[in-house]
Parts: C-alpha cells; structure tokens; sequence
C-alpha cells in the first residue's frame, strides 16, 4: 500500500496517509 505512492496518498480511501503528507 505504502509502496503505491502519492497516488494513494490523495485517495480518499487513506486519510491516514493524506494526512502524513501534510
């Protein structure tokens, strides 16, 4: 999953990871 990127980042499906971005 981690491995997907920025792609999966933004998705809506992982706010965990949107919100790591910010």
């Amino acid at each position: 999953m981690l491995m997907m990127g920025e792609g999966w980042a933004e998705s809506p499906l992982n706010p965990h990871r949107l919100a790591a971005r910010l």
